[in-house]
């Protein structure tokens, strides 16, 4: 056995005795360290949407906007969402009829999908309208994101989507498919941007419960939240204490028992859509919360009052914007790059220069943080093609997750740098633009004089504030003193100071944003290409029968999205086309092309014209579906134009010689 086992055969059959013997514990060693690299992403399961009897008309609608909405969602590669045939193969194995709208029902087919969020929804209306020499679909979408276990609200939007322009014989279907394929990004896009913070429950006692998370990660007294075990809701609770870092909540109502690692989950309500106007404008209604109101309603009347007699003092107004307007255009002048031009209104409660801070823009290919950020005393912004934007925006997390609000818990602009992959919009895409604005108010103005719901202040970054004076302190944001006085340096942010009597501190908040009237599609310039430059051009040389010069230029669908397009051909005898001196030419030319585009128009505007004379002419081009359209030219038209070209009108032919007698 000894030479056996010291001979070759041998030590090779030893060897790989013991690499059979360790080849489990390799094996599990492997297993468990590819299990730990994966990542584990959420389950959301998008259940098929409610149709209101105002939207009948289209088949099918309540499959296509939940397919819609799912494949946005899949598409971020944030969520691991449950096919739809799942869902409707479990629903069909409970016996449930799709769409699913009851409580009870909604829970038995989360847990048979073992789905964690479950998306609901409906389809509030549609609208099929003539514009643009074609029609063009409107939708409106409510959109609530669920917590399994609880079916308790915890994300959603209300949102609207329009198609493009089509010729008149596109389907009524395919209008609308295409309008709640944009109302799903539009949704999704707003689902991501208004994250709730979410903890885990550290210790606990019967009427006190701490978790791991804080001021810090958007918690604030009196939120509501849901307690969760795995799949299971376990309780439900109201915050009471916030600490920078953690959070004490009161349990309402306990059905399990709450535990240490039990998950802690914000309740939210979306606003709702309830119709579409006329033009196709979304109709929302504000959520109406429970409990007694009275007070409330007495704090409105009284802010409502002093923000109009003292210049919009009101911190519980949530927009600081109105009529923003989005408009195609080339920057810094006509013959500059695509880009949108933006211009807007203040709201009459943000009115006062001193209370404005900064203007956050947001555009809808990036929900993770605004495009543009400019000073609170201005009211234009260009959003251009070319240009990577930079800077600082305060981000709602920084305002503990609230828009508005009446108490002084924010003391400091919460400054974050914008990422650096914020870069401008894409030529030949469509975009929506929303506006939100960072204003302040002195704590001398809120209802409770800037005592802070958590009795603590925040301290700024990019000033500070000097106190003097005799006896003054401070507690939970209020002061008391004498002969305090109080200077701060003019920046966005500051320490909020403590003064003597009287003394007042800078407080901080967020507005709701507000939408563009429509949508917007920077475009490159159509370049003329017929009749060709100086050439001379004679009423023979046209077309003796029909009178008409056709132009050709080239096409501005340079995005690859293949947008409908409309072009119109300007013609004057001034290069400057004035008001007054300028024709637009008719009929205007609608193209999907990316070849060159080709308009034929009647030359009456050519006939009076002296023989020798130069004719400027040029062309314009806008995406159909733009509101209110490109930034109009001297003659009020909104279009991109291209440069100017030109031709001659030729002097007629020398008469036939004379026959000899």
């Amino acid at each position: 056995m000894r030479r056996f086992i010291k001979s070759l055969p041998g030590k090779a059959i030893g060897q790989m005795v013991i690499f059979a013997m360790l080849l489990p514990t390799l094996t599990l060693a492997l297993i468990g360290k590819a299990q730990a690299q994966q990542t584990i992403q959420p389950t959301w399961a998008v259940l098929p949407f409610v149709v209101n009897p105002k939207a009948g008309g289209v088949a099918n609608l309540g499959n296509i906007a939940a397919d819609a909405v799912a494949a946005e969602l899949a598409r971020t590669n944030l969520y691991d969402v449950v096919p739809q045939e799942t869902i409707k193969r479990s629903a069909d194995t409970l016996g449930l009829a799709l769409p699913v709208t009851e409580e009870t029902s909604l829970l038995r087919l989360s847990q048979e999908v073992r789905a964690s969020t479950v998306v609901t929804g409906e389809v509030v209306s549609y609208q099929i309208r003539s514009t643009g020499g074609g029609r063009q679909a409107v939708v409106g979408l409510n959109v609530s994101v669920r917590n399994a276990a609880s079916m308790l609200g915890i994300n959603g939007a209300a949102v609207t989507g329009r198609s493009t322009v089509r010729a008149g014989n596109a389907s009524d279907e395919t209008l609308v498919t295409e309008a709640i394929g944009q109302a799903a990004a539009s949704a999704v896009a707003t689902i991501r941007s208004q994250t709730l913070p979410t903890g885990t429950v550290l210790n606990t006692t019967p009427s006190k419960i701490l978790i791991n998370q804080g001021e810090r990660n958007g918690f604030k007294s009196g939120q509501h939240v849901i307690f969760t075990r795995g799949r299971e809701q376990v309780a439900t609770g109201t915050v009471t204490e916030v600490e920078p870092d953690q959070a004490y909540i009161r349990p309402d109502r306990v059905i399990k028992g709450i535990s240490p690692q039990d998950r802690v989950i914000v309740v939210f309500e979306p606003p709702v859509l309830v119709g579409l106007t006329p033009k196709g404008d979304p109709q929302r209604e504000h959520v109406r919360h429970g409990g007694s109101n009275s007070g409330l309603i007495s704090i409105l009347l009284v802010l409502g009052l002093g923000a109009i007699l003292l210049g919009g003092k009101n911190a519980t107004s949530q927009d600081g914007a109105k009529n923003l307007i989005a408009e195609a255009e080339l920057f810094p002048d006509a013959t500059g790059d695509p880009g949108v031009k933006l211009h807007w209104n203040s709201d009459i409660f943000a009115r006062a220069n001193a209370n404005r801070v900064q203007w956050q823009i947001w555009r809808s290919d990036f929900p993770d943080a605004p495009v543009l950020v400019v000073s609170g005393n201005q009211f234009i912004a260009h959003d251009v093609t070319t240009l990577s934007h930079a800077g600082q925006y305060a981000p709602l997390s920084g305002f503990n997750f609230r828009i508005g609000g009446s108490t002084c818990d924010v003391t400091s602009v919460p400054n974050t740098t914008l990422p650096t992959t914020t870069a401008g919009p894409a030529p030949g895409h469509a975009y929506q633009y929303r506006i939100e604005l960072v204003y302040r108010l002195s704590s001398a103005d809120l209802p409770d004089r800037g005592t802070t719901s958590s009795g603590s202040t925040a301290t700024g970054s990019t000033s500070t504030s000097s106190t003097s004076g005799t006896g003054g302190t401070t507690t939970g944001g209020t002061t008391s003193g004498t002969g305090g006085t109080t200077t701060s340096s003019s920046s966005t942010s500051g320490t909020a100071g403590t003064a003597g009597s009287g003394g007042a501190s800078d407080c901080f908040f967020l507005s709701a944003q507000t939408p563009a009237v429509g949508l917007s599609t920077p475009l490159v310039r159509s370049v003329g290409q017929s009749p060709a430059q100086n050439s001379s051009i004679s009423k023979r040389t046209i077309d003796p029968t029909t009178t008409s010069i056709t132009f050709q230029f080239s096409s501005s669908n340079t995005g690859g999205a293949l947008l409908t397009l409309e072009y119109r051909i300007e013609v004057s005898l001034s290069q400057l086309f004035p008001r007054g001196g300028t024709i637009l030419l008719s009929p205007s030319k609608i193209s999907g092309d990316t070849n060159a585009v080709s308009v034929t128009v009647n030359n009456d505007f050519f006939q009076d014209v002296v023989p020798g004379t130069l004719i400027f002419w040029r062309v314009g081009v806008r995406n159909v579906v733009d509101v209110p359209g490109p930034v109009p030219d001297a003659s009020g038209n909104r279009y991109i134009f291209g440069p100017t070209s030109q031709f001659v009108r030729a002097e007629p032919p020398p008469p036939p010689p004379l026959l000899a007698n």
